[in-house]
């Protein structure tokens, strides 16, 4: 994927490129049943979310269902953060404002959940997003 992402293409390229191939992971991730196989599916996703620079609805609306879901487990649930930091860097930092209801409820689970540590993962996540996009906004 890295070759990938260096390819010499034109920036409308890469994007539809980028798209098809997202489209196609979501596809694949809706009717998979094994959590290992989930978890290497939203982290390929992720290395495409850096590439776009026109996020495509679909994407963006998957990753606010996923993350609002109670029934996605915690490092799913981190590797779908992951998705939303890639995506939310560079041309398109602005997206952010999409995901502040999900950032809140994310943080209000961590507020509640106490000492777990797959949800402390989940805050320290949080807490980097949050960071990273205000060090963006003061740049």
């Amino acid at each position: 994927i890295k070759v990938f992402r260096e390819c010499p293409l034109a920036a409308q390229g890469m994007d539809s490129l980028s798209n098809v191939i997202v489209e196609s992971l979501l596809l694949y991730l809706k009717q998979e049943a094994h959590s290992s196989t989930q978890l290497h599916i939203v982290r390929t996703i992720s290395l495409f979310c850096s590439s776009f620079k026109n996020v495509p609805n679909n994407l963006t609306s998957h990753l606010k269902s996923a993350l609002s879901s109670k029934a996605t487990p915690p490092l799913m649930r981190l590797c779908y953060w992951q998705c939303v930091d890639e995506l939310c860097k560079g041309e398109n930092k602005l997206l952010i404002n999409d995901f502040l209801n999900v950032i809140q409820q994310g943080i209000g689970r961590v507020k509640t959940a106490g000492v777990q540590n797959p949800v402390l993962e989940e805050g320290v996540a949080l807490s980097w997003l949050l960071m990273s996009r205000a060090a963006d906004n003061d740049s």
